[in-house]
């Protein structure tokens, strides 16, 4: 359970970059997809996994 810490703290510092940035991502898209890629899911799948749940939160 070594990798679960880790990718908690790359999250939280994804998070603090995307708020003191020019480049923020204020639906967490790269965030999220990054914490998908970086769990083993291809990258393609993980990009539209990320935007399947984004159209769905805009539906309701």
């Amino acid at each position: 359970m070594v990798l679960a810490p880790a990718l908690e703290a790359l999250l939280l510092a994804l998070a603090a970059e995307n708020a003191a940035s020019s480049w923020a991502d204020p639906t967490g898209e790269g965030a999220a997809t990054a914490l998908l890629v970086a769990t083993g899911v291809a990258p393609e799948e993980a990009a539209l996994r990320v935007r399947n749940v984004l159209r769905e939160s805009d539906e309701h």
